[in-house]
């Protein structure tokens, strides 16, 4: 869910280390421990990776679609 933060709010990944938001995360969940920014960047690359390569597929699907409904 940080990851999706992160990108829909374009929140910085070392949003994680404001003490405000640790403490409002603290206050909702106490105990909760928060990634680190690396972890936030690293996940958020893998996520792209891996959505980069559904959505590859996607268009490839529709193109050859299109290419023979077209006929």
């Amino acid at each position: 869910l940080l990851v999706l933060q992160c990108a829909d709010s374009m929140q910085p990944f070392n949003m994680v280390n404001d003490k405000f938001y640790q403490m409002q995360v603290q206050m909702l969940c106490p105990g909760t421990k928060l990634p680190s920014r690396n972890t936030i960047q690293r996940d958020t690359i893998h996520l792209f990776k891996a959505m980069s390569l559904h959505i590859q597929q996607y268009f490839q699907v529709i193109f050859i679609y299109h290419l023979f409904t077209e006929i």
